[in-house]
């Protein structure tokens, strides 16, 4: 549990760079990671919006279940990657693990065709998303940067 936490926590973070929160010192390798399990949320989020809207509750709580789990990253990291993503900042943990906590409940919900409770999840996972990019991102999301 705790290397899928900090695999997830190193992508986030090295897929952003550089920030006044982040550690920008992070190997190529390492940022490469970090790009490759974003895009595979990204691209799950938009596979669990479409299956909401059209009522693919198994679809959902399939895709739900691979962000919670996050397969790809953890399997990569190294020792290396590891010594890397423990000196992200505490903020940054906390996000990664509302998004993971996001995409169980979501996981769980689409389990039981509980469809409130789906949108409720899926908008937890939303706003992780929006509050680390907003932290950490704004370098690559600088419409973040306007409201401040």
């Amino acid at each position: 549990m705790k290397k899928m936490i900090l695999t997830t926590a190193l992508l986030s973070s090295v897929l952003f760079g550089a920030s006044e929160h982040a550690v920008t010192k992070l190997s190529d390798e390492t940022r490469n990671l970090f790009k490759a399990e974003m895009n595979f949320i990204k691209t799950g989020m938009d596979e669990i919006l479409y299956g909401m809207i059209s009522g693919d509750d198994e679809k959902v709580g399939e895709i739900a279940g691979e962000i919670r789990d996050s397969f790809i990253f953890t399997k990569s990291l190294k020792p290396h990657n590891v010594k890397e993503i423990k000196t992200l900042p505490k903020k940054f943990f906390e996000y990664d693990m509302e998004l993971h906590g996001g995409a169980s409940e979501l996981a769980n919900a689409a389990e039981f065709n509980d469809k409130e409770a789906m949108q409720k999840s899926y908008f937890k996972m939303v706003n992780s998303c929006m509050k680390c990019h907003s932290t950490f991102a704004t370098h690559r999301f600088t419409n973040f940067l306007e409201e401040e």
